[in-house]
């Protein structure tokens, strides 16, 4: 194996433990959280595919209702969500949504560093006193 290939091969794998982790990939001042549950994963001619669960933690001191989720931007990766439904998060809670969903990223050439991902997501729910709160929360 030549060095570029397994330089590439170290930078998917690296990549993979990442998203694989439970780490949280999310910015933002708000009461939610973000990140991917890995089902299972896929690298064929330079394309990562992923098939995902969406995780959202209630990082806030109450608990919210009704939470749902919209990817509304992806740079230099394709979601294949709509809008996933997540219910009901008591305060430091983390839930799994049910639906599965495919991210699918180009991992870069042998020569260069793979480009800069990220995707937003609109995160609805309704707080303790019953307003609506919308919250925009960047995942990389």
């Amino acid at each position: 194996m030549n060095s570029k290939k397994f330089i590439l091969c170290i930078v998917l794998f690296v990549f993979i433990r990442l998203l694989s982790s439970d780490s949280t990939f999310a910015e933002g001042t708000g009461s939610v959280k973000l990140s991917y549950k890995i089902a299972e994963s896929n690298t064929s001619a330079g394309t990562l595919t992923m098939l995902v669960k969406l995780k959202v933690q209630n990082t806030g001191s109450t608990p919210i209702s009704g939470v749902s989720a919209k990817n509304i931007y992806a740079n230099n990766i394709v979601i294949t969500a709509d809008q996933i439904n997540i219910g009901n998060i008591n305060p430091g809670e983390t839930v799994t949504g049910s639906d599965s969903f495919t991210i699918t990223m180009n991992t870069g050439s042998s020569n260069q560093e793979p480009p800069q991902k990220e995707a937003v997501w609109s995160v609805e729910y309704t707080d303790v006193n019953g307003n609506p709160v919308v919250e925009e929360v960047v995942l990389r």
